[in-house]
Order: structure tokens, then sequence, then C-alpha cells
């Protein structure tokens, strides 16, 4: 089976500056700001990167037991 490759593409992310990043994905990270079913792969640097930016969690129960925004509505960050 092929490896997982990070799918970080936001090309301002310090790990690889101004392209798609190709390493080897160690993480899956999920979006707080949306209810996230699916995660991105993302290797360890990009990780770190996503985790510092505050919308990110690796904990794929983030919503569990906690009051989801409805459909078309979005989770106000303070």
């Amino acid at each position: 089976m092929a490896e997982q490759r990070c799918e970080c593409g936001d090309t301002r992310c310090p790990a690889h500056p101004g392209i798609h990043c190709t390493q080897t994905a160690v993480e899956v990270v999920y979006r707080i700001d949306f209810k996230d079913s699916t995660g991105t792969h993302m290797c360890f640097a990009c990780t770190e990167d996503a985790m510092e930016s505050g919308l990110y969690t690796i904990s794929e129960d983030f919503y569990e037991g906690s009051a989801c925004p409805a459909p078309g509505e979005h989770l106000t960050i303070l």
C-alpha cells in the first residue's frame, strides 16, 4: 500500500513556502470551525503549524457531546 502524502495546500505554510507539501503524512488533523468528519492528512511540520493556528485539532471526537453548529452556521471562536 502506498504511503499517505501530506495534504497541506497552504502556500503560506512555513514548512513548504510557496508550494504544495510532498512529505509523508504522520497525522490526521480536523478543523474546529466546522464539523470536519474526514480530516486532513499532514506531515509533522504542517501538523505543528496547523495546531499553532488554533483552527485544528487531532481529536476526531472534537464535536462529541458539544453543541455543533447547525448546517450552514459557523462556530465563533473567541
